[in-house]
């Protein structure tokens, strides 16, 4: 098949898809599993026009790793939380829920790190409601999520300690930068300046030295957030919380582009098996939300995939891709089925 075919087919393909998207589905109102499933699909059809060159995304994906990673961070700051936070119910879902998955992944994989990695973006859950505990729950379970990250990257890199110490350090360093920056008077492009500059150095300084720039971005967002009230967590996060859908929405583009070629029955097979433990384990438990992967799960396995690129399988790429398309849409019909009304709501 020649370039202008190509082209014209992934055109195609998009223009239907922003007609379904725009007319048919309201994408501007979708629920979240629409989303999910939508952008996903439109990455699929950008990979004929693109001919699967993924690197030409690379600077975008490492800063979108970034910003996702302090964001969770910068929102662990006991003073800005507005509910009691319990984490009985997070750590007591989150453990079993690793273990599970993990001990299936590496059934398929037969290696421990990258089942750790899949295991670990299986295990987390969307629990997004219309209530403030909800969002809360999921962010303790994120919380204690983003800390293996460390982990997997260190085994994956050698020299285990001295990884978490350059993890450790870096954070602590674009932190403190963060922190410095962004308490000077200046103007409003000034502060978005230097805002996405930290984000994009902190996150290309990590991947260079493969560590992982989700627990960079996330550690430097504790530090920002906790340290003494120089200006405060408020002005910043409210110039962050704008990137959070776009940012989503791309690494959901690049799964779709990343996975496509490597589409396959093995895949399909593989997704399947993940898929039916993952929902009998969630009706199991009486969470219909349980079904739904978190948006960081996308992260965490485009994290891994891009870094360590010979240990994770290809069409496990496909196969995670294949497997959060089913279980959103079975979140979807669940939800719809019972209440009739939009039940998942990010933000």
């Amino acid at each position: 098949m020649n370039l202008p075919v190509k082209i014209l087919i992934s055109l195609l393909l998009i223009t239907f898809l922003i007609v379904l998207g725009k007319k048919v589905l309201r994408m501007e109102r979708a629920t979240y599993p629409v989303l999910v499933i939508f952008y996903v699909l439109v990455g699929f059809a950008f990979y004929p026009l693109l001919e699967g060159k993924t690197e030409l995304f690379s600077p975008v994906l490492l800063f979108s790793l970034g910003v996702v990673g302090f964001l969770e961070g910068a929102a662990i700051d006991p003073v800005r939380l507005k509910v009691r936070i319990d984490l009985k119910k997070p750590v007591l879902y989150f453990l079993p829920s690793l273990l599970l998955f993990f001990a299936l992944s590496r059934a398929f994989i037969g290696k421990t790190l990258p089942s750790l990695a899949l295991g670990l973006a299986l295990s987390l859950v969307s629990l997004y409601g219309v209530r403030e505990e909800r969002r809360v729950t999921v962010g303790v379970w994120e919380a204690l999520a983003i800390p293996l990250l460390a982990v997997i990257f260190s085994l994956g890199r050698g020299e285990f300690f001295v990884s978490l110490g350059y993890h450790l350090v870096l954070a602590l360093i674009f932190g403190t930068i963060a922190y410095v920056s962004l308490g000077i008077k200046a103007t409003a492009g000034e502060v978005n300046a230097l805002l996405l500059g930290i984000l994009l150095f902190s996150s290309g300084t990590s991947s260079f030295l493969l560590l992982s720039p989700i627990f960079v971005g996330f550690a430097s967002g504790v530090v920002y957030a906790n340290l003494p009230k120089l200006v405060g967590t408020e002005r910043m996060i409210p110039k962050l919380i704008p990137l959070e859908k776009p940012i989503f929405i791309f690494l959901l583009l690049y799964l779709g582009f990343a996975s496509f070629p490597h589409l396959s029955w093995k895949a399909l097979v593989v997704s399947l098996a993940f898929f039916l433990v993952k929902s009998l384990y969630g009706l199991a438990l009486g969470e219909k939300g349980f079904l739904s992967l978190s948006p960081l799960s996308a992260a965490i396995i485009l994290s891994f995939s891009t870094h360590f690129p010979r240990q994770l399988p290809p069409h496990f790429l496909s196969a995670f891709a294949l497997v959060l398309l089913l279980l959103e849409a079975e979140e979807y019909l669940l939800g719809v089925r019972e209440a009739k009304r939009k039940l998942y709501v990010r933000r």
